[in-house]
């Protein structure tokens, strides 16, 4: 060997280490479809508990009106009773 100088060249690789996370941005079809199943479901539901408070309401307003009209009846009866009565005593 001549005279050359023998070099140990230490050479440091940095390793990279890269994860990638992949964010769901959205939803899937899957997803979606089971969302609008279930707000059906739930408006059916809000739907028929809507009719049912209407009628509910409807009957309970039809019984105040007929009763409304009953007293009605029977003030305009007493009223004439009484009417009767004055006419009497005079």
């Amino acid at each position: 060997m001549h005279n050359a100088k023998r070099e140990i060249v230490e050479k440091i690789v940095e390793r990279e280490v890269i994860k990638e996370v992949k964010v769901h941005v959205g939803i899937s079809d899957k997803e979606m479809e089971e969302i609008k199943r279930k707000a059906q479901e739930e408006k059916q539901l809000l739907m028929k508990q809507a009719q049912e408070d209407m009628k509910a309401l409807i009957d309970q307003q039809s019984h105040t009106a007929k009763e409304r009209s009953e007293l009605q009846a029977a003030l305009d009866r007493e009223a004439e009773d009484r009417r009767k009565i004055e006419e009497q005593k005079k």
